[in-house]
This record gives structure tokens, sequence and C-alpha cells, in this order.
């Protein structure tokens, strides 16, 4: 049966190119120093981008060593208001917070009140992290500052609110904290990891997360438009957040620590300038937050991190070390990124949730086109690129295509048919044609409707591969010059007798604001294939269903299998009042008691 929706997101991707303005060009060659040109072409560019994509906000500024080359807003920080958005408009930064409380972290060590490579423990000896392994290994501080601990991404129920609990309540004892892997096993972004360093920086300095914020970094650097406390003035003079052209609540984060900065372009660039002075007597080690510091993580494959930053993964070729950092919150997007060998940096902050991939286009390009300038380093052409061979990871051994693979995208399937593969990715379904120039990669193609293959431009560039890496069958997918674990082999899923009494629909008890401001509306806990599924419909992309495969441990207990952030996380069955519910980071779902009733779960 054909399914519309997906066959009119084909028909609007493949000629959407033929239907909108041209986007603009950059010049064929921009002479050294002339940086006039450039921002000639970017404020075009971003003016383009903000108007095509109908945002509601965005600000921007370029860095050349100490010197501000450009800031400049575009949009609104208030529609209503018709409030003009600017160097100076305040923005929720999301998980760039996490840069500033890095290298809070290492400013103490500096002065000796922690060590780096030291146990949690020592600081935190009433914190109790579950574990389903043996021989789990110490957490430490650095463990932590590259989100290698090992700790599930989020405890989300009351993360986001009008007055949330303050990130201290993570030691309570309500919350069960469970490790997703032993630590140093893989790169898996975690809130909960930054909100322990909070808890571990009150502890040594004496005073709040904020006010260690303010002494430290803040203050040193005149950041004095930006502020890491709910309870600051400052969060009052937030500009208004936007999704799909609605004005947003204004929610604020638990976990401050982590994602709490609220801030403006010019206080980013003050931090980011941090980097290109060089050792001072006041920042003795800040190059330690940007060193490359999982080298040895064979599944990070190409995932390269310093202590909140990554490093690489951006599109800026011949660079040197590019190193990056994006937040989202529940309706702000925020990018930093720079080439400190080149002393080179953008910030851009955005009021529109539907911002995230503008601001990736834009800072990809402002770097290219400032590296150009300043050093005369121009980005390879298209044929460059097309001839450019993909190099070969040294922990990566070849293997064959599994038949399923779970990943952050949920369930995929592959099949053989003759000599060729197909798989299905979020119920799309692709042809995988064997890589001529590059050995043992495949390429993409949509299969539309099954039968007529056809290349589709969002696609194009990916190529994917199987693989084995630390004794695990593993999915490589290839995608901006990088290489990055996808998916892991889903082998045989045994389900435990007391699971199959709980299938059904299901719908969140303890509801709250970060749940008000999703839209999926749809989910079912169901056996299908041989196994335990959780299915629900995402908002985006017209309505595609989400297929989690479930691991179950026991009767009471199933995992999300998988390698990354926020898989191997667990979801667990809880008995109150004489009835059965799901409990998952926090949340409880109950099983609807009509059967044919649409489930109002929205994540």
């Amino acid at each position: 049966m054909i399914d519309w929706r997906k066959l009119f997101f084909i028909v609007c991707v493949f000629f959407a190119p033929q239907l909108s303005a041209s986007e603009p060009v950059p010049p064929d060659s921009i002479g050294l120093n002339n940086y006039p040109a450039v921002i000639t072409f970017l404020n075009e560019y971003v003016s383009y981008l903000v108007d095509e994509e109908d945002l509601s906000g965005l600000s921007i500024l370029i860095v050349n060593d100490q010197n501000i080359v450009w800031e400049k807003g575009f949009g609104f920080s208030d529609t209503g208001l018709k409030k003009e958005a600017g160097p100076d408009t305040l923005y929720q930064a999301g998980a760039v917070t996490g840069l500033l409380t890095a290298a809070l972290v290492v400013r103490l060590s500096e002065e000796g009140l922690l060590g780096l490579d030291d146990d949690i423990s020592k600081y935190l000896p009433e914190l109790l992290i579950q574990s389903r392994y043996k021989n789990d290994t110490t957490i430490t501080i650095r463990n932590l500052l590259t989100h290698h601990a090992g700790l599930p991404i989020n405890v989300f129920n009351q993360s986001w609110d009008k007055q949330p609990p303050e990130f201290r309540s993570l030691l309570d004892s309500s919350i069960k904290l469970r490790s997703s892997y032993p630590p140093e096993t893989i790169y898996a972004f975690s809130n909960v990891g930054y909100s322990l360093l909070g808890l571990i920086i009150e502890k040594v300095t004496g005073q709040s997360f904020s006010s260690s914020m303010k002494k430290y970094i803040f203050n040193p650097l005149n950041m004095d438009a930006s502020s890491v406390d709910n309870n600051s003035e400052l969060m009052k003079l937030l500009a208004t957040g936007y999704k799909d052209g609605k004005t947003g609540q204004k929610l604020l984060p638990r976990d401050t620590p982590s994602v709490g900065l609220a801030t403006t372009t010019k206080d980013l660039s003050r931090f980011i300038r941090l980097y290109f002075r060089g050792e001072s007597e006041e920042w003795r080690n800040a190059g330690e937050a940007i060193r490359i510091q999982n080298s040895s993580i064979k599944l990070d494959v190409q995932k390269q991190v310093g202590f909140s930053w990554y490093v690489g993964g951006m599109n800026v070729q011949n660079a040197g070390r590019v190193l990056w950092r994006g937040g989202a919150t529940p309706y702000y997007r925020s990018r930093v990124a720079m080439l400190p060998d080149h002393k080179l940096g953008v910030v851009i902050l955005s009021n529109d949730s539907k911002s995230w991939e503008v601001i990736s286009k834009i800072s990809e390009k402002a770097l290219q086109l400032m590296l150009e300038a300043k050093t005369g380093i121009k980005q390879p052409d298209e044929k460059e690129k097309k001839n450019t061979k993909i190099s070969v990871n040294k922990y990566l051994n070849p293997a064959s295509f599994s038949t399923a693979y779970t990943s952050f995208v949920g369930y995929i399937a592959v099949e053989k048919s003759r000599d060729k593969y197909r798989t299905n990715v979020l119920g799309w379904p692709f042809l995988l044609i064997k890589d001529e120039k590059d050995k043992g990669w495949f390429t993409l193609e949509y299969d539309l409707l099954g039968f007529i293959p056809i290349d589709v431009s969002w696609i194009s560039g990916i190529k994917v591969r199987p693989a084995i890496i630390d004794n695990r069958n593993v999915l490589i997918v290839y995608y901006k010059s990088h290489q990055y674990l996808f998916g892991q082999h889903l082998g045989a899923q045994k389900v435990h007798p007391g699971w199959s009494q709980l299938v059904g629909e299901y719908k969140i008890k303890n509801r709250d604001s970060l749940l008000d401001s999703m839209k999926i509306k749809s989910g079912e806990l169901l056996l299908k294939q041989n196994g335990l599924f959780f299915v629900y419909r995402l908002p985006f992309w017209f309505g595609v269903d989400l297929e989690i495969p479930l691991q179950t441990l026991s009767d009471t207990e199933t995992v999300i299998p998988g390698l990354g952030t926020g898989l191997n996380e667990t979801i667990s069955v809880k008995r109150i009042k004489g009835q059965r519910l799901l409990e998952y980071s926090g949340y409880l779902l109950e099983r609807k008691k009509v059967a044919n009733d649409l489930f109002n779960f929205e994540f």
C-alpha cells in the first residue's frame, strides 16, 4: 500500500530546488585579508536562509584572534513586539553551557581544589549509581568531562519547567541513577554527568555553582550579560522562544551546569577568544579542554572530543583542528565553532527551534570563507571531494551486513535480494549500492514505492558499511568527511514472559512542561518479529513511526539496546497501588484500558 505522506515528502524534497529562490553563491576567490567580501556574502547568505526557513530570529558574531570582524542580528527577538535581534540579544545556549562548566573545572584543578583523574566518589560519597556490569571501573572527573562515564543522557522528568527543581535533586533517594555502559566504553552525552560536575564544583568551592561560574569565568572574561542562575534578573530578558511559528513557554532547566547558560553572541565570543591567547598565569592549562581526550576509545570511531568540545565533524577542510559545540533547548538553538590553529571563531544563537540546520550551514560557510581570507586556504571543489578516498579507521575490520541493527533511530532491517541489499530506516526503503571507488562502502538510493530507485539530495554523500569494532558487529556511516558508529547488530531477542502481559497502548501519568512542549502523540508496547518493541510516532517527517527494539533482562526490567547516546538505558516495571506502570527516565507510563483508544504519549 502506498504511503502518500512519504510520497508527498519525496516529491517536495526532490523538486524543492526548482521551486525556491536561488541560494547565494560565494565569490570564486577571496583575496588575503578581504574580510569585507566575506561579510558582504554572509550578510546575503544568512538573510536568505533566515527568510527561506522563516526563522523567528538569529544572531551571529565572527572573531579573528581578539577582534570582532562582524556581529549582526537577523529577524526578531520578539516577533509580536517587532523587537529586532542583535549581538546583545539574550538566548538560551543549551549544551554550549558544558564548555564553560568544563573550563571552570580546569580552573579549579589549576587551583589544586580537585584532580581531573580523581574518582568522583571522593567528592560525592553519597552518590549511588546502579550498574548491571561486573567489574565496573571507577568514574573519574575526566570521564564526566568527556561524556565517557557511561551515564544516561538525562533524567527527563522535570528537567525543564517554569520553576524546575535544582540539579542537586539528582541526589534525592527517589531518583534511581543507572549506568548505561562501563566507563571508557563509548561517547554518550549526559546531562546527568555535567550536573554531577556542578555538585563537585559546589563541594570544593563551598559556593553555589552560579557563584563559582561568576568568580572564575564570567567576571575574568567580562561576560556581564551571561548567567547560569534560573533566578537571576537576566533570565527575564531572554528572547522569546518559538516552535513552528508559535510562541513557546519560558521553560528553565534543572541541569544548569549542562544546559543552563543564558548568554549573548558577544559574551560567548569573549569565551572562545580565551583559547586564542595562549597560556597565561591565570589560564595555565586552558588547552587541556580542547585537547583530544578519547583517542583510545575504539567504538568512538572518528568522533573526537575534548572537554565537551567536538574536535572535527564540521565540513571545514585543511584547517587543522576544528572545534565546535551545538546546543538545543525546547525553543532555542546554538553553535560555537572555532579554528584554534588560525584563531578564527563564530558564534550563532537562535530563538527558533527549527534553526539547527541553518546554524550548521552558516557556521561552516563562515569558517570556510574566513579561513580563505586569512590564510588563502580554499576548500576542495566537488571534483576533488569525489576523488578523495575514505580512509579506513585503524579499529575497523570488514564484516557482512546483519539482518537487523538497533540505532538511535530505532530498528533497521537489512535484507539481501540476489546481488542487492535493501534496508529500511524509519519506514523508508533504501537500496544499498556497492561503491566501486571505496571498497567495502555502500551508497544509498531511495527505493521509491519499492521499485523505482531515485537519488534524493538529502542522502547524497552518505555512505555506509558493516564492520567489526571491539568484537561488535556494527554499522558505520560516512557523512561530511567523517565516519560515525550508527548501529549495532541486533541479535535474537529473548522476551521474558512477564513483558508479554504488558503489551498495549500507554500514556504518561506524570506529565510535565517538557512533554507539553513536544508533539509525539502515539505509542505502543508490542510483540513483533519475535521481539519486544516500543513504537511511537514522530511529529516531523510526515508522521514516521519510530520502532525501538527492547531487550528484556527479567520480567521487570528491559533496556533499549545499542551503542551511543540515549541507548542501553533502562525501562522497568513498577507496582504502585496495585497498578503496574512502566518507568523510564523518571516518567511513569500507564497502559490504557481501552485497546483502540489512541494514546497521547508526547515525548
